[in-house]
């Protein structure tokens, strides 16, 4: 089994985790509020990778994004992660992970996971949705058209929808952890590749052509 996480920035909102079975293929959904009810959904499933979209690891030379801070960027003139800069310059749009990012808590409560799971001796890895869709269905249709018309037209696109029989229920959220999940699968049959560099944090990405 795969496993994709969308994670909220705290636990006033709900996170989702999306899994997919050996043919990629969506078969539950669970949400939760608090990590440790996270834990627990984890413990139950136990999925072969757990690939979280979001943020797990920080640039190079920084130890936090606090503006406060005196770490300073190993690279100087980066704007955030290798791998970030290596997505724009493909003209995948990405937010970076920055000195006083506003993301900063999600990107805080993303790594704590990440590494509370690698060491829990999990396989994890780090996605980014908006890569996959770019990468595999060239960033087409949009969330809500594919949404609507899934009956129709979804099956054909997105192969992991297709056991999904309340799919029309589905939020974004849900939707990008999908996504991870998808990657995961992808990432298992080695049909994947990695962007950023090892000392820094790898972010795996569709196999590019």
């Amino acid at each position: 089994m795969f496993a994709g996480l969308h994670i909220r920035a705290n636990d006033k909102y709900q996170s989702t985790i999306v899994l997919l079975n050996p043919d990629l293929q969506a078969t539950k959904v669970y949400t939760f509020k608090k990590d440790e009810e996270f834990y627990d959904i984890m413990d139950r499933i136990s999925p072969s990778i757990l690939a979280i979209g979001s943020p797990t690891s920080l640039p190079l030379g920084l130890c936090c994004l606090e503006t406060s801070c005196e770490c300073k960027y190993s690279i100087t003139g980066n704007k955030g992660r290798i791998s970030e800069i290596q997505m724009a310059s493909m003209s995948i749009s990405c937010f970076y992970t920055a000195r006083g990012s506003i993301s900063k808590t999600l990107i805080y409560r993303s790594i704590n996971i990440s590494n509370q799971l690698n060491s829990k001796g999990y396989k994890v890895i780090e996605t980014y949705p908006h890569a996959t869709k770019s990468i595999l269905f060239q960033d087409q249709p949009s969330h809500k058209t594919e949404l609507s018309g899934f009956q129709n037209n979804y099956p054909h696109t997105y192969p992991f929808l297709r056991l999904q029989s309340d799919i029309s229920q589905w939020d974004k959220n849900t939707y990008n952890a999908a996504l991870s999940a998808y990657t995961a699968g992808l990432h298992h049959s080695q049909l994947t590749d990695s962007l950023g560099t090892p000392e820094e944090g790898l972010v795996v990405v569709p196999a590019l052509q």
